[in-house]
């Protein structure tokens, strides 16, 4: 086992493949292709890399008013996939979902490459010009700015920045469940949902402990 990294990629900027603060990472899917997306705080953007190179494919986002147009961000800081959709915790109180089952389109602010290092048929062309581009689905307002996202249960569970964690129902679009308050036990900032049980375990950064959330015996499976 290597005590370094095998790869790296990075360094300070707002070009292809740089950052200024890559807060959290998920894999996901994007155009059929997996993607390991970034949340550019410093650059209000998410970025989209390959996997296996870390080459820069895309990016979505970028800094403006988000009341004057949505696909604009605000300091992103916490992402979470499933399968082609794409969870972003924003700092404009909302967690944003994004359908990328395309990625070609007005939303990625860099287009990536064509779908063959070789010279795109026409067929190819044809398919990327009629492409949409990442879509936005849902909304989900917070109470406070969302850090740290979580899948699982049917959930989505959001850790906001005063110390809530919030349960959203991916199936009802406006039932929102608040876990914890920060009197309880204490602010939270990273989530982990069990996927083989009905449990949450959040980092309770000014405890110094990590807290467990165990469902009640008649919700579990």
């Amino acid at each position: 086992m290597h005590a370094g990294p095998c790869a790296q990629v990075g360094g300070y900027g707002e070009g292809d493949g740089q950052f200024k603060g890559a807060e959290a990472l998920a894999l996901g899917l994007a155009g059929g292709a997996p993607c390991l997306f970034v949340a550019d705080y410093g650059n209000h953007r998410v970025v989209a890399l390959s996997p296996d190179t870390l080459a820069f494919r895309f990016a979505i986002g970028s800094h403006g008013s988000v009341a004057k147009n949505p696909a604009h961000l605000l300091g992103p800081s916490g992402v979470a996939c499933r399968a082609h959709q794409l969870f972003v915790a924003d700092h404009s109180r909302r967690v944003l979902q994004f359908d990328m089952t395309s990625v070609h389109g007005p939303w990625c602010t860099s287009p990536p490459p064509p779908p063959s290092q070789l010279s795109p048929t026409p067929a190819m062309r044809a398919f990327c010009a009629q492409a949409l581009g990442p879509v936005l689905v849902r909304t989900m307002r917070c109470v406070d700015d969302p850090i740290g996202l979580a899948l699982g249960h049917g959930r989505l569970y959001a850790a906001e920045t005063r110390g809530r964690v919030l349960a959203f129902d991916l199936q009802r679009r406006e039932e929102r469940q608040v876990l914890c308050r920060p009197d309880e036990a204490g602010r939270f900032w990273g989530v982990f949902a069990d996927p083989d049980d009905l449990r949450l375990y959040a980092t309770a950064a000014g405890e110094r402990a990590i807290a467990v959330f165990c469902a009640p015996e008649s919700d579990r499976p």
